[in-house]
């Protein structure tokens, strides 16, 4: 069985990828529900020079369209709904404060200076797109150099395509129960007089001290930790991107793990690639688990840093093997029609653990019976459905699933030791 949603206009899909939208339950995926809160290092050995700076509209697009802006790839994907964005426009046309956007002021080694977004691209994008008075489909709203390492660049966009784009007229609500905005349904065209001039407070980050880019991530990460706009996984990718978060990306996008998890196109909000990356984590270090799961997927995440491109593949294909051998009991990972994120990552790490400890590709088959049999399981069950990211229900998870899905119990990582420039186990 594949869970397939349901097909919606882009005004509905909008309403659902606007953040202020999105309950806690809306969207996430069943037994999910860790709210432990990001750590932060210290900015202490940085130096860091602010300046303000009140570019017009005008300047910012073009700035945006000639690529000397760019939107850095740790970035998140653009998600607010036209409405959200014809808000933003009106309170610029009439003079309303927005808030300041950040931007990194980089010098690249050829000496030309790079301008990355690190808070505010929302708003900028937003901008971008009513001037060119066209907005984005659903289907344009990722990050195209998210896998690539690269700063995403606007220069050169096709806004003629109308599978991608449609036409951006500002949608806003009544002023008063049946009186209009005087500025609904207008385009740029319309008030591109008001608008071109309007201001943004913009702030030009500098690292002066040492040469590099490292305070640019975590200044993104103290920027947005405070609001509820980002989740762990889109902070998490800010911080630790890496050749193993581009092949958790390029995973993501393949089109056997799409119809494992029953949705076609990935995730906005990354909830599919932590799926990923919590079954690699307890694969591979669950036996060391301790809450909570924010900081765990974290040390993870920064340990995978240094993984070799052999080891990733290895991953890789350890993951394919899996799918392969258990994508038709793909059914047994739902509760209450929602994907569940703790029990893939229990009978993942279980499936996969004697290929990955010996080294080998082959990954265990698990009979329907034996899925049905460890989620009818009490301990199991009360695991999966309370506090499931508790030191103590994740490791009865994955303690229960060796034992019911491969009839083995707790063991430790305790065959071979391979060396630090072996693989795959090798970093």
């Amino acid at each position: 069985m594949v869970v397939r949603r349901q097909h919606i206009s882009d005004d509905e899909q909008e309403e659902i990828l606007s953040p202020n939208n999105r309950s806690p339950q809306n969207g996430r995926e069943a037994g999910d529900h860790d709210d432990e809160q990001e750590e932060l290092f210290s900015l202490g050995n940085y130096q860091i020079t602010t300046s303000p700076s009140d570019f017009n509209t005008k300047t910012l697009v073009d700035q945006i369209k000639n690529g000397h802006i760019l939107i850095p790839n740790f970035q998140r994907n653009y998600v607010w709904s036209m409405k959200k964005a014809s808000g933003l426009i009106e309170s610029i046309i009439i003079g309303l404060p927005i808030p300041q956007v950040f931007i990194f002021e980089k010098t690249r080694k050829n000496g030309e200076d790079q301008y990355l977004v690190i808070d505010g691209q929302q708003r900028l994008l937003s901008i971008f797109y009513f001037v060119h008075g066209r907005f984005p489909r659903k289907t344009q709203r990722r990050n195209p150099n998210t896998n690539s390492g690269e700063a995403m660049s606007m220069k050169g966009i096709n806004f003629d395509d109308d599978d991608q784009y449609r036409n951006f007229n500002l949608k806003l609500p009544p002023v008063t129960p049946g009186a209009t905005s005087m500025y609904d349904g207008k385009t740029y065209n319309d008030i591109q007089h008001k608008f071109d001039m309007r201001t943004v407070r913009s702030i030009i980050v500098q690292q002066t001290h040492p040469e590099g880019d490292e305070a640019m991530y975590e200044i993104f990460r103290r920027l947005n930790t405070g609001g509820e706009n980002l989740r762990p996984q889109e902070i998490r990718k800010c911080i630790y991107d890496s050749k193993f978060y581009h092949m958790l990306d390029d995973a993501n996008r393949e089109e056997k793990w799409r119809k494992f998890i029953g949705k076609e196109i990935p995730e906005i909000r990354m909830d599919d690639i932590q799926t990923l990356l919590r079954g690699f984590a307890m694969l591979v270090k669950g036996d060391d688990y301790k809450s909570s799961l924010v900081r765990f997927l974290n040390k993870f995440s920064d340990e995978a840093r240094s993984f070799n491109q052999i080891k990733i593949n290895y991953l890789k294909k350890l993951l394919f093997s899996f799918l392969e051998n258990n994508g038709s009991n793909s059914e047994h990972f739902y509760i209450n029609q929602k994907f569940s994120q703790p029990i893939f990552e229990s009978v993942f790490a279980a499936a996969c653990r004697d290929a990955y400890l010996d080294e080998k590709a082959g990954v265990v088959k698990i009979d329907a019976e034996q899925l049905v049999n460890l989620k009818n399981d009490a301990e199991f069950k009360k695991a999966t459905e309370r506090q499931t990211t508790s030191t103590r229900n994740v490791k009865t998870r994955l303690e229960l699933a060796r034992k019911i899905l491969t009839g083995k119990g707790q063991t430790h990582h305790t065959r071979r030791t391979v060396g630090a420039d072996s693989a795959p186990h090798a970093a």
